[in-house]
């Protein structure tokens, strides 16, 4: 399953303080992660060939990230950005 949402929700969404993102691969807000300023947690685990760019992202307040092996390849340049100060957790499925 893999839920489409409206700009109009995505737009809403990046009004309220985001804590916690997961993606499993069922749902389009992939393309808000620059845009979430107070996320805390990231988990990004899906199997599909829709990923997500993690190089140029910065989110400053991380303290825990949670990656498949489908990002690793990110993982030097989303470290160098984000200044690697946080819990990280890789993974295979």
């Amino acid at each position: 399953m893999n839920l489409v949402l409206s700009k109009n929700f995505k737009e809403a969404i990046l009004i309220h303080s985001i804590d916690y993102y997961y993606n499993n691969g069922t749902h389009n807000l992939d393309s808000l992660l620059p845009n979430i300023r107070n996320l805390k947690s990231l988990t990004l685990y899906n199997n599909t060939s829709r990923k997500i760019n993690l190089k140029s992202i910065l989110l400053p307040e991380l303290q825990e990230v949670y990656l498949n092996v489908g990002y690793w390849s990110y993982l030097p340049d989303f470290l160098r950005n984000n200044g690697g100060d946080f819990t990280l957790w890789l993974y295979r499925r």
